[in-house]
């Protein structure tokens, strides 16, 4: 009896995490895991980008969920943008909200209509059907990858879409992080800790985690961004920065909307 109350939990869990998304709970376990996307990711060519050798600015945001009836602060971000003289932005995953094949369009539109440099990676909901990874891919390419910027700055993209990184992309990793330039930047969906919300809201495994965190003290990584928890976090651990940031959708959000700026010298 004991056994089964427990396995009945499990599913009751289950059933309660995803019945507000409006997805078919099956949809989580048919994409292709993160070492089928890593791999993929990995083969995909992935042009570098010339930007000018004075100051570089950028933003970096996540959680946009194009799709939910609540709607975003996109055109906000716009006017800032544009403000700012941005050469580019970065997006923390969750682009849709349901990771449908129109969601993808209506994302890969407003990206192409702003004329800017961008670079993502998918989130969870990013994940949502049966058919998701290929529809992000077809708009947006690899979802694990390094960007250089100028042999200034190396941004490295992580896929945590499913809340773990798996042994390929940690091997690919070591390897990059091998021959970093002055400054490294990990962009990825999942967080690697939050003290207000230590649960679902994290990467799952205690031993990624750890991980992850060596091999950027090691390395000397600057900072590492994170979405998926809707809420502005800044906190310092063994001399990295980590960065939650803000949501960009008008739902779900448990802090002020907003985007990180960065500034890169010459």
């Amino acid at each position: 009896m004991p056994n089964s109350c427990r396995r009945f939990g499990c599913l009751g869990l289950i059933i309660f995490l995803t019945a507000g998304c409006e997805i078919d709970p099956r949809a989580l376990l048919s994409h292709p895991d993160v070492d089928k996307r890593v791999r993929e990711s990995l083969n995909l060519l992935n042009s570098p980008p010339s930007f000018p050798d004075d100051t570089i600015r950028f933003a970096v945001f996540g959680d946009l969920h194009i799709g939910k009836p609540a709607g975003c602060y996109w055109q906000d971000f716009l006017i800032v943008a544009c403000s700012l003289r941005l050469n580019f932005f970065c997006v923390a995953g969750d682009l849709t909200d349901h990771g449908t094949d129109a969601e993808f369009d209506s994302v890969a539109n407003l990206f192409l209509q702003t004329g800017l440099t961008y670079f993502v990676t998918l989130g969870n909901h990013d994940l949502y059907r049966h058919n998701s990874w290929e529809y992000y891919k077809e708009r947006f390419g690899p979802s694990c990858y390094a960007q250089k910027i100028n042999n200034r700055l190396k941004l490295i993209f992580l896929d945590t879409g499913e809340g773990r990184l798996g042994a390929v992309q940690f091997n690919w990793l070591e390897q990059e992080l091998t021959t970093p330039p002055a400054r490294t930047i990990i962009i990825t969906h999942f967080p690697l800790y939050d003290d207000q919300t230590p649960t679902i809201f994290r990467l799952s495994s205690n031993a990624e985690r750890a991980k992850l965190q060596s091999l950027m003290q090691q390395f000397n990584v600057f900072a590492i961004c994170s979405g998926h928890i809707h809420g502005f976090r800044h906190y310092q651990l063994g001399g990295i920065n980590h960065f939650t940031i803000g949501t960009m959708n008008r739902a779900l959000d448990f802090g002020k909307p907003g985007f990180l700026l960065f500034t890169c010298l010459p």
